[in-house]
C-alpha cells in the first residue's frame, strides 16, 4: 500500500479549496497593502467586488494580488472582500469613514477614478501637469496663447482684466503668453521669437 502524500500547508490548502491555484511566495507578496479608512458609501459605489471566507488577512491579500482589478480589500473576522475602489492611504478619510481597509495606493493622484503615481505627467485643463505628492500641479509656468499685437487671433482686443498686473509693457506688436501667478492665469506680452509650448483650440 502506497504511503499517503504529506498534507498541504494550511495556506495552500485553503487557496486550493477556494479554487485558486497555489501562489508562489513572490506572487503572494508582490503588492504592498497600505492601511486606510473608508466609508460604507465609498464601498457601496464599487463597480466590482468579490467576497471570500478566509481566516487570515494575509490570505485575503494573496487573493487580492491574484485579482488585477482589485484596488482595495477589507478583512473582518473570516470575511474577505475585494473591491475596485481607488483610495490613497495618505488622503484624509471621509468624515463617516469607519471601516478599516487596505489599499494598493500610496502617494498617488486619482484622476477620473484612475491612480497616477507620484511624478507622472498628465494633461489637466488642457495644459501639461504633474502628479506631485498627491496634488496635480502645472508642469509649465509659461504657455503661448493666440494673442499678437494685443489682439486675439479672432480679432478681439485683449480685455484689461486678462492681462497681468504689469502688462502689457512691451512693444505693441509682441505676442502674449499665459502665466500662472498666485493660482491664477493671466497674460503677459513677450517677443514672438521666444520659445514656449503653446495652447491651441480646434473645432469640436
Amino acid at each position: 500500500m502506497s504511503p499517503l502524500p504529506p498534507p498541504l500547508p494550511p495556506m495552500v490548502a485553503l487557496l486550493a479549496l477556494l479554487g485558486a491555484a497555489p501562489l508562489a511566495a513572490a506572487e503572494m507578496s508582490e503588492a504592498v497593502w497600505h492601511r486606510a479608512l473608508i466609508s460604507q458609501a465609498q464601498l457601496d459605489a464599487a463597480a466590482t467586488s468579490e467576497r471570500f471566507q478566509v481566516a487570515d488577512e494575509i490570505l485575503c491579500a494573496a487573493l487580492a494580488n491574484a485579482a488585477p482589478w482589485c484596488q482595495l480589500l477589507t478583512h473582518e473576522g473570516t470575511t474577505c472582500v475585494l473591491y475596485d475602489v481607488v483610495v490613497d492611504s495618505l488622503d484624509d478619510a471621509a468624515a463617516d469613514a469607519a471601516t478599516t481597509c487596505r489599499t494598493r495606493h500610496r502617494n498617488v493622484c486619482i484622476v477620473e477614478g484612475e491612480p497616477l503615481p507620484h511624478g507622472a505627467m498628465l494633461v489637466h485643463n488642457c495644459l501639461p501637469a504633474l502628479c506631485w505628492n498627491r496634488a496635480i500641479v502645472p508642469a509649465v509656468t509659461e504657455v503661448w496663447v493666440g494673442v499678437k499685437s494685443r489682439m486675439w487671433l479672432d480679432n478681439r482686443d485683449v480685455a484689461s482684466g486678462e492681462w497681468g498686473p504689469n502688462d502689457p509693457n512691451g512693444a505693441p506688436d509682441e505676442c502674449a503668453r499665459m502665466l500662472m501667478e498666485n493660482g491664477k492665469y493671466t497674460l503677459a506680452d513677450k517677443g514672438c521669437s521666444a520659445t514656449f509650448i503653446f495652447l491651441c483650440m480646434r473645432p469640436s
